[in-house]
């Protein structure tokens, strides 16, 4: 059950935060890059994400540059307070790792399935004010196939801005049905991020912890990722990159991933 603190703590602090409940305050623009954001009503917002790895080892052939997989995250803003997704990639689920999509044969990797899986969700906005605004997540989807690994995701999404700052959270909770014999298995995923940049450009850091709830304590992972993008037009590139087990348990910084990515709101 402590595992599922932080999706408490996250709706106790952001009930503070936006006070003020108005469907119509969007998020600062450059907090839609990361995680699972609301949209504008009637507003699509895609990107192509290409996962890589940047491990090195000392006994064994370096993963520079090693492509994961390809995968393609869109979300559409059905009204003010309802956005539905299609995430592929693993940005999409807060993580810097080999997420769904088009998976790529490598030196350190074999594809199971050229195609990896996806995940659905809709995000409800249950709250907004001049700062911020807190949505709740429901998704569900396979985040592997070959053998298939089905979940269902609950969670919320918090963002808060001051000036140029930014902030977000997303604590979800994913219960895996099936296949647990093959490594399916309960998580929780808590990314946080703090950045700079409004429109334009933008900056953050990304931290935060996961890990499966079974055997937790020597399990979860603490994560440490920066990250970039900048538009021109509608247009927007950008590029993060990281150490996904930097602290806990089984830390290591032998292992690190990299995603690069483009895409655009219309």
């Amino acid at each position: 059950m402590r595992a599922l603190y932080p999706l408490g703590l996250a709706l106790l602090l952001t009930q503070g935060a936006t006070a003020d409940a108005r469907a119509d305050t969007p998020p600062p623009p450059a907090a839609r890059w990361i995680g699972a954001a609301r949209q504008p009503a009637g507003r699509v917002d895609l990107a192509v994400v290409h996962e890589l790895r940047l491990t090195r080892f000392r006994h064994l052939p370096d993963e520079l540059g090693d492509a994961w997989a390809t995968g393609l995250d869109i979300a559409y803003g059905v009204n003010e307070r309802l956005t539905v997704g299609v995430g592929h990639s693993a940005r999409a689920r807060g993580t810097v790792d080999h997420g769904g999509g088009w998976c790529h044969d490598g030196r350190g990797q074999r594809c199971d399935r050229a195609y990896a899986g996806a995940l659905v969700d809709a995000r409800w906005l249950a709250r907004a004010g001049r700062r911020g605004e807190l949505a709740t997540l429901a998704g569900a989807g396979v985040i592997a196939l070959g053998p298939a690994r089905p979940v269902v995701r609950l969670g919320l999404s918090g963002r808060s801005a001051r000036g140029r700052w930014w902030a977000a959270f997303e604590p979800v909770v994913q219960v895996a049905f099936g296949n647990r014999a093959h490594g399916n298995r309960d998580q929780l995923v808590a990314p946080a991020w703090i950045g700079v940049g409004r429109r334009r450009a933008a900056a953050w850091i990304m931290t935060g912890v996961r890990g499966e709830l079974v055997g937790w304590r020597e399990k979860y992972e603490i994560p440490l990722v920066l990250g970039g993008g900048l538009t021109l037009g509608r247009v927007r590139a950008g590029a993060e990159a990281g150490l996904p087990q930097l602290a806990g348990p089984q830390n290591t910084g032998n292992v690190r991933h990299a995603a690069i990515w483009l895409g655009g709101a219309f």
